[in-house]
């Protein structure tokens, strides 16, 4: 049986044996590694202090569910792994609804198929089916209590040019009289870039809010209410979703009833 793995599955489990932290789920890729390498079932039981019967389960575990499975089955509880059937049902579901964490999908997968996966193991479960995570672009935004009109500009990074952008953005919408600008204390807020290219635009006057205030910030609650709104969807791509976080802003006056008690700047003083 010398010889049986390809390249790509040696240095898969090769990978998947540097990264692994149980000495069984270790022994198992071993096992694998020797049997190819031409040792018999007794010489690779001696090697890794183990039976016989034991390598040839794990040969056996190897032949019904292949490089994969054996990866996975070192993440998993005794629930096992997906069916195929399960697997296409979770893609459908993934491709449908929205998570924040993998942490959820693992509760998913658990409530919905009874199977147990670590985080670990659901990330490389949900690598192989084609599902990546990446790391959102920020979308900043102010929002206008008036007439409860929305600025939002998609930018790769919030930092100081994104800062400018947005303040310019807004002074175009708004032509006349004083800006006053609420924000945090986000240090692109401070920079002295920031505070030399407000010299230049007098109109717009800076309040910041208090350190660790974030319910005194409308944004936040605006932004709490998007979530509220997409929670149970899932973009495969990341322009997918870009698209959709415009899409909502642009068309935000669908939601004016609920966001009129939402967004307001009547907030209960309280003595000390």
């Amino acid at each position: 049986m010398q010889g049986f793995l390809t390249e790509e599955q040696i240095r898969i489990l090769r990978e998947a044996h540097y990264s692994c932290r149980l000495r069984k789920s270790a022994d198992r890729i071993n096992a694998i590694l020797l049997l190819n390498d031409g040792f018999s079932y007794e010489q690779v039981a001696k090697i890794l202090m183990l039976d016989s019967i034991t390598i040839r389960r794990y040969e056996k575990q190897f032949e019904s569910v292949g490089v994969d499975g054996l990866i996975e089955c070192r993440y998993l509880g005794s629930d096992g792994t997906l069916t195929k059937m399960q697997e296409m049902g979770l893609i459908t579901h993934l491709r449908n609804h929205t998570y924040q964490t993998v942490k959820e999908i693992v509760i998913y997968a658990q409530k919905h198929y009874r199977k147990s996966y670590s985080i670990e193991g659901m990330t490389h479960l949900l690598h192989r089916i084609g599902f990546v995570y990446k790391k959102t672009k920020q979308v900043p935004g102010k929002v206008n209590l008036e007439d409860m009109a929305i600025t939002v500009l998609s930018e790769k990074t919030i930092d100081t040019e994104a800062m400018k952008r947005l303040v310019m953005e807004i002074e175009k919408k708004q032509t006349k009289g004083t800006i006053h600008l609420l924000t945090d204390n986000a240090s692109h807020n401070h920079s002295y870039q920031s505070q030399d290219f407000l010299k230049n635009h007098k109109r717009v006057h800076i309040t910041y809010f208090p350190a660790y205030s974030p319910n005194l910030n409308i944004i936040e609650r605006l932004w709490k209410f998007f979530h509220t709104k997409h929670r149970d969807k899932y973009f495969e791509k990341f322009t997918e979703f870009e698209k959709e976080v415009l899409y909502f802003f642009k068309h935000i006056h669908r939601y004016d009833v609920e966001l009129k008690t939402l967004l307001t700047d009547s907030f209960q003083t309280m003595s000390i």
